[in-house]
Protein backbone atom coordinates (compact mmCIF):
# COMPACT_ATOMS: atom_id res chain seq x y z
CA UNK A 1 0.00 0.00 0.00
CA UNK A 2 1.38 2.85 -1.02
CA UNK A 3 2.30 5.61 2.51
CA UNK A 4 0.69 8.49 2.54
CA UNK A 5 1.94 12.19 1.57
CA UNK A 6 2.09 15.13 4.15
CA UNK A 7 -1.07 16.22 2.68
CA UNK A 8 -3.20 13.56 3.31
CA UNK A 9 -1.40 12.58 7.02
CA UNK A 10 -2.76 16.30 7.37
CA UNK A 11 -6.50 15.54 6.57
CA UNK A 12 -6.67 12.73 8.86
CA UNK A 13 -5.06 14.47 12.06
CA UNK A 14 -6.34 17.80 11.75
CA UNK A 15 -5.86 19.86 8.85
CA UNK A 16 -5.88 23.17 10.38
CA UNK A 17 -3.62 22.54 13.11
CA UNK A 18 -1.46 21.49 11.29
CA UNK A 19 -0.65 23.81 8.42
CA UNK A 20 -0.97 26.68 11.34
CA UNK A 21 2.18 25.34 13.62
CA UNK A 22 4.19 24.79 10.43
CA UNK A 23 5.03 21.11 11.51
CA UNK A 24 7.08 18.26 9.63
CA UNK A 25 5.88 14.47 8.61
CA UNK A 26 7.48 13.63 11.72
CA UNK A 27 6.11 15.71 13.65
CA UNK A 28 2.71 14.71 13.09
CA UNK A 29 3.50 10.71 13.70
CA UNK A 30 4.74 11.49 16.71
CA UNK A 31 1.70 14.02 18.08
CA UNK A 32 4.12 16.24 18.97
CA UNK A 33 2.68 19.74 17.71
CA UNK A 34 1.57 21.47 21.62
CA UNK A 35 2.51 24.91 21.86
CA UNK A 36 2.73 27.75 24.58
CA UNK A 37 2.76 31.45 24.13
CA UNK A 38 6.28 31.26 25.22
CA UNK A 39 7.48 29.10 22.32
CA UNK A 40 10.28 30.80 19.52
CA UNK A 41 10.78 30.18 16.39
CA UNK A 42 6.96 30.43 16.01
CA UNK A 43 5.89 33.30 13.14
CA UNK A 44 2.60 34.63 11.53
CA UNK A 45 2.00 32.68 8.10
CA UNK A 46 0.04 34.05 5.02
CA UNK A 47 -3.42 32.70 6.71
CA UNK A 48 -2.39 33.89 10.03
CA UNK A 49 -1.61 37.15 8.86
CA UNK A 50 -4.89 37.27 6.66
CA UNK A 51 -7.30 36.74 9.88
CA UNK A 52 -5.49 39.13 11.99
CA UNK A 53 -5.97 41.67 9.46
CA UNK A 54 -9.71 40.85 9.40
CA UNK A 55 -10.45 39.81 12.43
CA UNK A 56 -8.13 41.72 14.87
CA UNK A 57 -10.37 44.67 15.84
CA UNK A 58 -13.03 41.34 17.21
CA UNK A 59 -10.69 39.19 18.58
CA UNK A 60 -9.18 42.20 20.87
CA UNK A 61 -13.02 42.98 21.70
CA UNK A 62 -13.58 39.53 22.87
CA UNK A 63 -10.15 39.63 24.64
CA UNK A 64 -10.69 42.13 26.46
CA UNK A 65 -14.09 41.73 27.48
CA UNK A 66 -15.39 44.49 25.69
CA UNK A 67 -17.89 41.93 23.66
CA UNK A 68 -20.05 39.36 25.22
CA UNK A 69 -19.59 35.91 23.43
CA UNK A 70 -22.65 34.50 21.88
CA UNK A 71 -21.44 31.31 20.46
CA UNK A 72 -19.74 28.77 22.28
CA UNK A 73 -16.63 29.19 19.99
CA UNK A 74 -16.54 33.01 21.15
CA UNK A 75 -16.63 31.81 24.62
CA UNK A 76 -13.44 29.26 24.03
CA UNK A 77 -11.64 31.99 22.40
CA UNK A 78 -11.68 33.86 25.51
CA UNK A 79 -10.67 31.11 27.34
CA UNK A 80 -7.52 30.63 25.50
CA UNK A 81 -7.11 34.55 25.15
CA UNK A 82 -6.73 34.36 28.51
CA UNK A 83 -4.18 31.46 28.77
CA UNK A 84 -6.62 29.08 30.09
CA UNK A 85 -6.91 26.82 27.17
CA UNK A 86 -4.52 25.76 24.44
CA UNK A 87 -5.60 27.36 21.06
CA UNK A 88 -7.48 24.57 18.88
CA UNK A 89 -9.24 26.18 16.23
CA UNK A 90 -7.70 28.83 13.52
CA UNK A 91 -8.85 32.03 14.90
CA UNK A 92 -7.08 31.09 18.28
CA UNK A 93 -4.09 29.46 17.07
CA UNK A 94 -3.68 33.01 14.53
CA UNK A 95 -4.36 35.21 17.38
CA UNK A 96 -2.38 33.12 19.89
CA UNK A 97 0.52 33.48 17.26
CA UNK A 98 0.22 36.94 17.36
CA UNK A 99 0.30 37.60 21.00
CA UNK A 100 3.37 35.09 20.79
CA UNK A 101 5.33 37.24 18.49
CA UNK A 102 4.36 40.77 19.44
CA UNK A 103 3.95 40.98 23.53
CA UNK A 104 4.06 44.91 23.25
CA UNK A 105 4.53 47.52 20.98
CA UNK A 106 3.17 47.77 17.28
CA UNK A 107 1.56 44.71 15.82
CA UNK A 108 4.46 42.84 13.86
CA UNK A 109 1.80 42.61 11.06
CA UNK A 110 2.63 46.31 9.57
CA UNK A 111 5.64 46.02 7.96
CA UNK A 112 4.51 43.01 5.85
CA UNK A 113 2.85 43.48 2.61
CA UNK A 114 -0.99 43.84 2.97
CA UNK A 115 -2.24 40.08 2.13
CA UNK A 116 -4.89 39.86 -0.25
CA UNK A 117 -7.95 39.53 1.01
CA UNK A 118 -9.29 35.72 1.50
CA UNK A 119 -12.36 34.66 0.10
CA UNK A 120 -15.07 35.33 1.74
CA UNK A 121 -16.78 31.52 1.10
CA UNK A 122 -13.52 30.46 2.74
CA UNK A 123 -13.02 32.21 5.59
CA UNK A 124 -17.06 31.73 6.06
CA UNK A 125 -16.26 28.04 5.71
CA UNK A 126 -13.27 27.77 8.18
CA UNK A 127 -15.45 29.88 10.94
CA UNK A 128 -18.09 26.65 10.49
CA UNK A 129 -15.21 24.50 10.78
CA UNK A 130 -14.45 26.17 14.07
CA UNK A 131 -17.64 26.00 15.56
CA UNK A 132 -18.49 22.26 14.42
CA UNK A 133 -15.25 21.12 16.25
CA UNK A 134 -16.52 22.59 19.28
CA UNK A 135 -19.97 20.87 18.82
CA UNK A 136 -18.50 17.51 18.10
CA UNK A 137 -17.02 16.96 21.25
CA UNK A 138 -20.64 17.55 22.90
CA UNK A 139 -22.07 15.45 19.94
CA UNK A 140 -19.93 12.25 21.25
CA UNK A 141 -21.17 12.86 25.09
CA UNK A 142 -24.74 12.75 23.80
CA UNK A 143 -24.05 9.91 21.37
CA UNK A 144 -23.01 8.23 23.72
CA UNK A 145 -25.56 8.94 26.66
CA UNK A 146 -28.11 8.04 23.75
CA UNK A 147 -26.31 4.94 23.56
CA UNK A 148 -27.00 3.66 26.63
CA UNK A 149 -29.69 4.72 27.33
CA UNK A 150 -31.22 2.92 24.38
CA UNK A 151 -29.52 -0.63 25.81
CA UNK A 152 -31.21 0.90 29.51
CA UNK A 153 -34.01 0.80 27.19
CA UNK A 154 -33.61 -2.33 25.22
CA UNK A 155 -33.01 -4.10 28.66
CA UNK A 156 -36.40 -3.15 30.23
CA UNK A 157 -38.44 -3.70 27.33
CA UNK A 158 -37.69 -7.29 27.39
CA UNK A 159 -38.25 -7.75 31.06
CA UNK A 160 -41.55 -5.80 30.44
CA UNK A 161 -41.64 -8.64 27.34
CA UNK A 162 -41.63 -11.48 29.85
CA UNK A 163 -43.81 -10.40 32.97
CA UNK A 164 -46.28 -9.83 30.37
CA UNK A 165 -46.28 -13.21 29.92
CA UNK A 166 -46.16 -14.07 32.90
CA UNK A 167 -48.76 -11.84 34.43
CA UNK A 168 -50.70 -13.08 31.10
CA UNK A 169 -50.68 -16.75 31.93
CA UNK A 170 -51.28 -16.34 35.63
CA UNK A 171 -54.60 -13.81 34.32
CA UNK A 172 -55.96 -16.63 31.87
CA UNK A 173 -55.79 -19.59 34.02
CA UNK A 174 -57.08 -18.08 37.88
CA UNK A 175 -60.12 -16.99 35.27
CA UNK A 176 -60.37 -20.39 34.02
CA UNK A 177 -60.70 -21.46 37.45
CA UNK A 178 -65.03 -22.30 37.55
CA UNK A 179 -66.49 -21.48 40.66
CA UNK A 180 -64.04 -18.21 41.12
CA UNK A 181 -65.28 -16.76 37.90
CA UNK A 182 -68.68 -17.64 38.43
CA UNK A 183 -68.88 -16.21 41.15
CA UNK A 184 -67.15 -12.82 39.85
CA UNK A 185 -69.78 -13.08 36.98
CA UNK A 186 -73.20 -13.26 39.18
CA UNK A 187 -71.13 -10.44 40.60
CA UNK A 188 -71.49 -8.61 37.99
CA UNK A 189 -74.68 -9.46 36.31
CA UNK A 190 -75.95 -8.17 39.98
CA UNK A 191 -74.10 -4.98 39.85
CA UNK A 192 -74.53 -3.83 36.63
CA UNK A 193 -77.36 -6.06 34.25
CA UNK A 194 -79.67 -3.75 35.50
CA UNK A 195 -80.38 -1.63 32.61
CA UNK A 196 -84.04 -1.92 30.67
CA UNK A 197 -85.19 1.17 28.54
CA UNK A 198 -86.11 1.21 25.01
CA UNK A 199 -82.63 0.29 23.04
CA UNK A 200 -82.41 -3.00 25.28
CA UNK A 201 -86.22 -3.69 24.69
CA UNK A 202 -85.46 -3.52 21.17
CA UNK A 203 -82.64 -5.58 21.24
CA UNK A 204 -85.01 -8.63 23.09
CA UNK A 205 -87.33 -7.17 20.42
CA UNK A 206 -87.71 -10.97 18.84
CA UNK A 207 -87.44 -12.80 21.61
CA UNK A 208 -90.38 -10.74 23.25
CA UNK A 209 -92.49 -10.67 19.95
CA UNK A 210 -91.86 -13.94 18.54
CA UNK A 211 -90.46 -16.45 21.26
CA UNK A 212 -87.22 -17.44 19.48
CA UNK A 213 -85.04 -19.11 21.58
CA UNK A 214 -85.28 -19.55 25.27
CA UNK A 215 -83.65 -17.51 27.75
CA UNK A 216 -80.32 -19.42 27.34
CA UNK A 217 -80.25 -19.57 23.72
CA UNK A 218 -82.05 -16.31 22.47
CA UNK A 219 -79.05 -13.98 22.33
CA UNK A 220 -77.59 -16.38 19.47
CA UNK A 221 -80.61 -16.58 17.69
CA UNK A 222 -82.60 -13.60 17.44
CA UNK A 223 -79.72 -11.59 15.36
CA UNK A 224 -80.26 -8.07 18.14
CA UNK A 225 -77.15 -8.99 20.11
CA UNK A 226 -74.41 -9.22 17.94
CA UNK A 227 -72.63 -5.81 17.23
CA UNK A 228 -74.27 -5.05 13.93
CA UNK A 229 -77.89 -6.03 15.35
CA UNK A 230 -77.98 -4.60 18.68
CA UNK A 231 -76.32 -1.11 16.99
CA UNK A 232 -79.61 -1.56 14.06
CA UNK A 233 -81.76 -2.17 17.21
CA UNK A 234 -80.75 1.36 18.82
CA UNK A 235 -81.10 2.88 15.52
CA UNK A 236 -84.37 1.64 15.38
CA UNK A 237 -85.69 2.06 18.96
CA UNK A 238 -86.56 5.35 18.91
CA UNK A 239 -87.88 8.03 16.37
CA UNK A 240 -86.66 11.05 17.07
CA UNK A 241 -83.18 10.69 18.87
CA UNK A 242 -79.71 12.17 17.56
CA UNK A 243 -76.92 9.82 16.34
CA UNK A 244 -75.13 10.57 19.96
CA UNK A 245 -78.14 9.88 21.63
CA UNK A 246 -78.19 6.41 19.67
CA UNK A 247 -74.15 5.86 20.83
CA UNK A 248 -74.83 6.43 24.14
CA UNK A 249 -78.06 4.19 24.14
CA UNK A 250 -76.14 1.55 22.20
CA UNK A 251 -73.55 1.71 24.45
CA UNK A 252 -74.85 1.13 27.78
CA UNK A 253 -77.31 -1.26 26.87
CA UNK A 254 -74.72 -3.34 24.92
CA UNK A 255 -72.76 -2.94 28.22
CA UNK A 256 -75.55 -4.01 30.47
CA UNK A 257 -76.49 -7.15 28.63
CA UNK A 258 -72.00 -7.91 28.09
CA UNK A 259 -72.23 -8.03 32.03
CA UNK A 260 -74.71 -10.66 32.77
CA UNK A 261 -73.91 -14.34 33.27
CA UNK A 262 -74.69 -15.39 29.76
CA UNK A 263 -73.11 -12.44 28.20
CA UNK A 264 -73.12 -11.53 24.04
CA UNK A 265 -72.87 -13.97 21.09
CA UNK A 266 -69.64 -13.69 18.68
CA UNK A 267 -72.07 -14.59 16.02
CA UNK A 268 -75.75 -14.89 15.24
CA UNK A 269 -76.79 -18.72 14.34
CA UNK A 270 -80.28 -19.59 12.45
CA UNK A 271 -82.29 -22.27 14.77
CA UNK A 272 -81.24 -25.23 12.37
CA UNK A 273 -77.45 -24.25 12.81
CA UNK A 274 -77.80 -24.49 16.42
CA UNK A 275 -79.88 -27.89 16.27
CA UNK A 276 -77.07 -29.07 14.10
CA UNK A 277 -73.83 -28.20 16.55
CA UNK A 278 -76.29 -29.66 19.31
CA UNK A 279 -76.43 -32.90 17.88
CA UNK A 280 -72.65 -32.46 16.73
CA UNK A 281 -71.01 -31.20 20.55
CA UNK A 282 -73.84 -33.90 21.95
CA UNK A 283 -72.18 -36.73 20.86
CA UNK A 284 -68.78 -35.76 22.32
CA UNK A 285 -70.46 -35.52 25.54
CA UNK A 286 -70.98 -31.57 25.75
CA UNK A 287 -74.81 -30.33 26.49
CA UNK A 288 -76.56 -26.98 25.02
CA UNK A 289 -75.10 -24.99 27.57
CA UNK A 290 -71.65 -25.78 26.92
CA UNK A 291 -72.12 -25.07 23.35
CA UNK A 292 -73.67 -21.77 23.98
CA UNK A 293 -70.92 -20.96 26.89
CA UNK A 294 -68.39 -21.40 23.62
CA UNK A 295 -70.50 -19.33 21.45
CA UNK A 296 -70.54 -16.29 24.29
CA UNK A 297 -68.88 -14.09 26.30
CA UNK A 298 -69.63 -12.04 28.86
CA UNK A 299 -67.57 -8.92 30.89
CA UNK A 300 -65.57 -11.32 32.62
CA UNK A 301 -64.06 -12.86 29.77
CA UNK A 302 -63.53 -9.75 28.11
CA UNK A 303 -61.94 -8.50 30.86
CA UNK A 304 -59.47 -11.92 31.14
CA UNK A 305 -58.30 -11.61 27.60
CA UNK A 306 -57.14 -8.00 27.93
CA UNK A 307 -53.49 -8.59 29.46
CA UNK A 308 -53.13 -12.00 27.04
CA UNK A 309 -54.00 -9.42 24.42
CA UNK A 310 -51.60 -7.03 25.55
CA UNK A 311 -48.74 -9.56 26.33
CA UNK A 312 -49.53 -11.03 22.63
CA UNK A 313 -48.60 -7.55 21.57
CA UNK A 314 -45.66 -6.63 23.68
CA UNK A 315 -44.10 -10.35 22.63
CA UNK A 316 -45.22 -10.02 18.69
CA UNK A 317 -42.13 -8.41 17.59
CA UNK A 318 -39.44 -9.44 19.64
CA UNK A 319 -40.61 -12.62 21.77
CA UNK A 320 -39.40 -14.51 24.55
CA UNK A 321 -39.30 -17.65 23.00
CA UNK A 322 -39.58 -20.03 26.01
CA UNK A 323 -41.80 -17.50 28.08
CA UNK A 324 -44.17 -16.71 25.03
CA UNK A 325 -44.65 -20.53 24.48
CA UNK A 326 -45.61 -20.85 27.85
CA UNK A 327 -48.07 -18.06 27.67
CA UNK A 328 -49.42 -19.99 24.68
CA UNK A 329 -49.85 -23.52 26.17
CA UNK A 330 -51.41 -21.74 29.22
CA UNK A 331 -54.03 -19.56 27.95
CA UNK A 332 -54.66 -22.10 25.47
CA UNK A 333 -55.64 -24.16 28.08
CA UNK A 334 -57.99 -21.42 29.95
CA UNK A 335 -59.50 -20.83 27.06
CA UNK A 336 -60.70 -24.35 26.47
CA UNK A 337 -61.20 -24.91 30.32
CA UNK A 338 -62.88 -21.43 31.13
CA UNK A 339 -65.25 -21.63 27.05
CA UNK A 340 -64.00 -18.40 26.40
CA UNK A 341 -63.55 -17.99 22.55
CA UNK A 342 -61.79 -14.30 23.32
CA UNK A 343 -58.83 -15.64 24.80
CA UNK A 344 -59.12 -18.97 22.36
CA UNK A 345 -58.80 -16.86 19.41
CA UNK A 346 -55.95 -14.67 20.98
CA UNK A 347 -54.30 -18.01 21.81
CA UNK A 348 -54.68 -19.32 18.36
CA UNK A 349 -53.23 -15.95 16.73
CA UNK A 350 -50.19 -16.49 19.36
CA UNK A 351 -49.55 -20.03 18.80
CA UNK A 352 -49.49 -19.60 15.02
CA UNK A 353 -47.26 -16.85 15.21
CA UNK A 354 -45.36 -18.57 17.28
CA UNK A 355 -45.27 -21.84 15.02
CA UNK A 356 -44.04 -19.87 12.66
CA UNK A 357 -41.32 -18.11 14.02
CA UNK A 358 -39.77 -20.96 15.44
CA UNK A 359 -40.27 -23.54 12.57
CA UNK A 360 -37.55 -22.10 10.33
CA UNK A 361 -35.25 -22.66 13.03
CA UNK A 362 -32.91 -26.20 14.18
CA UNK A 363 -35.07 -27.54 16.66
CA UNK A 364 -37.07 -24.65 17.19
CA UNK A 365 -40.23 -27.05 16.72
CA UNK A 366 -39.43 -28.73 19.68
CA UNK A 367 -38.40 -26.21 21.64
CA UNK A 368 -41.68 -24.46 20.77
CA UNK A 369 -43.97 -27.61 21.56
CA UNK A 370 -41.64 -28.06 25.05
CA UNK A 371 -42.67 -24.95 26.16
CA UNK A 372 -46.62 -25.20 24.79
CA UNK A 373 -46.54 -28.05 27.10
CA UNK A 374 -44.69 -26.73 30.01
CA UNK A 375 -47.68 -23.71 30.12
CA UNK A 376 -50.37 -26.04 29.45
CA UNK A 377 -48.71 -28.46 32.40
CA UNK A 378 -48.40 -25.53 34.83
CA UNK A 379 -52.03 -23.55 34.26
CA UNK A 380 -53.44 -27.58 34.28
CA UNK A 381 -51.94 -28.13 37.64
CA UNK A 382 -53.48 -24.93 39.50
CA UNK A 383 -56.86 -26.11 38.23
CA UNK A 384 -56.89 -29.78 39.11
CA UNK A 385 -55.45 -28.71 42.59
CA UNK A 386 -58.20 -26.01 42.66
CA UNK A 387 -61.13 -28.83 41.82
CA UNK A 388 -59.75 -31.34 44.16
CA UNK A 389 -59.17 -29.37 46.87
CA UNK A 390 -62.41 -29.07 49.52
CA UNK A 391 -63.21 -25.81 51.17
CA UNK A 392 -63.61 -22.20 49.90
CA UNK A 393 -62.80 -21.76 46.32
CA UNK A 394 -59.70 -19.11 47.41
CA UNK A 395 -58.28 -22.38 49.15
CA UNK A 396 -58.05 -24.67 46.39
CA UNK A 397 -56.83 -21.81 43.78
CA UNK A 398 -53.86 -20.83 46.96
CA UNK A 399 -53.42 -24.86 47.13
CA UNK A 400 -53.18 -24.95 43.08
CA UNK A 401 -50.69 -22.33 43.04
CA UNK A 402 -48.18 -23.69 45.48
CA UNK A 403 -48.09 -26.88 43.72
CA UNK A 404 -46.51 -24.69 40.77
CA UNK A 405 -44.37 -23.09 41.98
CA UNK A 406 -43.17 -26.26 43.97
CA UNK A 407 -43.09 -28.24 40.62
CA UNK A 408 -40.96 -25.27 39.17
CA UNK A 409 -38.57 -25.13 41.98
CA UNK A 410 -38.46 -28.96 42.25
CA UNK A 411 -38.02 -29.19 38.33
CA UNK A 412 -40.19 -31.85 38.12
CA UNK A 413 -42.38 -32.65 35.25
CA UNK A 414 -46.30 -33.47 35.08
CA UNK A 415 -48.04 -36.27 33.73
CA UNK A 416 -50.30 -34.73 30.93
CA UNK A 417 -52.38 -37.56 30.50
CA UNK A 418 -53.66 -37.80 34.30
CA UNK A 419 -53.64 -34.25 34.15
CA UNK A 420 -55.82 -33.98 31.01
CA UNK A 421 -58.39 -36.40 32.61
CA UNK A 422 -58.63 -34.26 35.52
CA UNK A 423 -58.76 -31.06 33.32
CA UNK A 424 -62.22 -32.98 31.49
CA UNK A 425 -63.89 -33.50 34.41
CA UNK A 426 -63.23 -29.98 35.97
CA UNK A 427 -64.75 -28.97 32.33
CA UNK A 428 -68.05 -31.30 32.43
CA UNK A 429 -68.60 -31.10 35.69
CA UNK A 430 -68.67 -27.51 36.02
CA UNK A 431 -72.23 -25.47 35.88
CA UNK A 432 -72.22 -23.37 32.70
CA UNK A 433 -72.86 -19.89 32.92
CA UNK A 434 -76.25 -20.47 30.72
CA UNK A 435 -77.60 -23.29 33.81
CA UNK A 436 -76.96 -20.52 36.04
CA UNK A 437 -79.70 -18.11 37.53
CA UNK A 438 -79.16 -14.58 36.75
CA UNK A 439 -81.11 -11.67 37.72
CA UNK A 440 -81.81 -10.29 33.99
CA UNK A 441 -81.59 -13.71 31.83
CA UNK A 442 -82.96 -11.71 29.21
Amino acid sequence: METPGPWLVCAHVDLRRVVMLNVDEKQISSGDFRMSRSATGIGLTDWDRSLIARYLDFYEELASGRRKPSTEAQARFIEVAAGRAEPRTQHEIAYWRYLATSPAGPSPISPAPAPAPAPVEIVEAIDEMDEADLVSGYSRRVGRGLGRLQVELRDRAAGLRDRSSQAAMWVSTLTAETEWARQVERWSADQFNTLSNAYTQEMDAEFIRNAIGTPITHRILDGGHSLAGSWEAARNALADDSFWSELRGWTGAYASDLSSVVGMPITTLSAESLSWLEDAVGALGFSQADLVDALSFNAVELAATTIPALAALLNWSEPDKEAFARFVGSSGLAAVASANPLLFLVSLVCAARAFHHQRKKPDGLRQWAGGVASGGALSGVVLATSAVVAGPVWVGMVAGILAVMTLKRAGRSVDAAALMAVIRRIVTRAPRRAELPSPAAS
